[in-house]
């Protein structure tokens, strides 16, 4: 995927390309006014300890992009639930609950916008902002 993304760079451009896991970023504390999540949380094996670097490595007021699949309403269909230990071999949950990420850190991060976008819900543009 590096590789892929350095090819898409124009020569001359100013962009660092690091290699690193999710749920371990070499970042200090703060680092960042703005982390964008893009179907990240759904592919991680330790989804929690990922949402976890995520706040950890913005800073106060920053703000969290996250685009990702979660189950709607935190609730799982009939057919989500028949499909998703087949579909997670595949290397993603489709059943994976926001709330259950969000909750701890109620005190931590404000949700700015939650809005459904793809497959009756499945798909989320959630922005939230840490205080």
């Amino acid at each position: 995927m590096l590789a892929e993304a350095r090819s898409k760079v124009k020569e001359g451009g100013n962009i660092n390309f690091l290699e690193m896991d999710a749920p371990d970023l070499r970042f200090e504390d703060a680092a960042f006014d703005v982390v964008i999540a893009n179907l990240i949380l759904s592919v991680v094996l330790d989804a929690e300890r990922c949402m976890q670097e995520i706040v950890r490595v913005i800073g106060s007021g920053g703000k969290i992009v996250i685009f990702d699949k979660f189950a709607p309403d935190g609730h799982m269909s009939p057919v989500i639930k028949v499909l998703r230990p087949l579909i997670s071999v595949l290397g993603t949950d489709i059943g994976r609950d926001f709330n259950l990420l969000i909750l701890p850190r109620k005190g931590q991060l404000t949700i700015n916008e939650d809005q459904p976008l793809l497959m009756r819900g499945m798909y989320r543009k959630i922005v939230l902002r840490k205080t």
